[in-house]
């Protein structure tokens, strides 16, 4: 969305965001137990969002399309994830991204140690039960997209939701379910406790899932009626990305909100020291990597699919660039 369009939006909405003074109050959606958001969570902790005249309200949920849901109904001003604004944007509802957090999915798909069938790839998850954050929710279009890519249909599994953090594992240990999707902490913690454990797929060693995805989205009212609180998260969180970036692991594990830490402080250190890399160093979002996101989006959304879109309908570099 270009300078001229969100100036007109502006003043249709009639609100013009402010001028720089006082402590505004934002209402921001954390997913539980998710390193994606980390730099989101570290402005926070670290104080940099205070600094920037910003006081947060967080509200917790334990999946992306809960948390999209709220902020369509208003009851938050920010929530992340693109997939979900790549549908809102085709169903004429735009909630653009205006900072990018991560560069990749982190959440790896890992077969059950109790799971009820041999499995050794996606292939073989027809007549599985499959765990994912929320239905709807960014491992649920994942699962579908691979499922697709491995010649089954998403109505060939059954989808059940087991969260992201410590419940997610124990439906895997359990064999709730068969296979299921969990934080990067959680494989690791999984892997050291039973090594033979089979993951079939793990974002983070591969580069083949680089797109722009934990992508902190607003509705385009709120952005146009509040660009300086806009600027100021923006400030916030590039800050924090350029910490995350320039400090090592074990301190900036201290400032990790307990929600995403797990009881073995090795295994939180491990799996930071293998997400640094996905974490964007300014937070501005890159086209590459945007076919890939419409296509994982796509396999569960149709109208996404068929839709002519393209990656400056979903997001803008625009905030990002002012506060510089």
């Amino acid at each position: 969305m270009t300078r001229r369009n969100w100036m007109v939006a502006s003043v249709l909405c009639g609100c013009g965001g402010g001028k720089g003074t006082g402590e505004a109050e934002v209402r921001i959606a954390y997913t539980e137990g998710s390193w994606a958001g980390l730099p989101l969570r570290l402005a926070d902790t670290l104080g940099y969002f205070r600094e920037a005249g910003i006081r947060i309200a967080p509200a917790i949920f334990p999946g992306t399309s809960k948390a999209m849901e709220a902020l369509l109904g208003g009851s938050i001003d920010a929530g992340s994830v693109l997939e979900h604004a790549l549908q809102l944007a085709v169903e004429g509802r735009p909630t653009p991204g205006f900072v990018t957090q991560l560069l990749g999915p982190t959440s790896p798909l890992v077969v059950s140690p109790k799971a009820s069938k041999h499995i050794q790839s996606v292939a073989d998850l027809g007549g599985a039960t499959v765990g994912v954050a929320s239905i709807g929710s960014q491992t649920h279009m994942i699962g579908n997209y691979l499922l697709e890519s491995h010649g089954l249909r998403p109505d060939q599994v059954s989808t059940v939701s087991i969260g992201i953090g410590a419940a997610s594992l124990a439906s895997l240990e359990r064999g709730m379910v068969d296979a299921g999707f969990v934080s990067y902490g959680g494989y690791i913690l999984l892997k050291r406790k039973y090594p033979a454990l089979k993951a079939l797929f793990d974002p983070v060693s591969s580069k083949e899932y680089r797109y722009p995805t934990a992508v902190l989205c607003a509705r385009t009212q709120w952005l146009a009626g509040n660009p300086d609180t806009a600027r100021r998260i923006v400030r916030a969180m590039r800050r924090a990305l350029r910490y995350v970036h320039a400090k090592p692991a074990e301190q900036i594990i201290q400032h990790v909100p307990s929600d995403i830490r797990s009881p073995d402080a090795s295994v939180d250190l491990e799996a930071l020291g293998g997400l640094i890399p996905l974490y964007s160093t300014d937070g501005t979002f890159p086209d590459a990597g945007f076919e890939l996101l419409k296509r994982i989006a796509g396999a569960s959304l149709e109208n996404v699919r068929t839709a002519r879109i393209g990656p400056h309908d979903v997001y803008t570099n625009e905030f990002v660039t002012e506060a510089r």
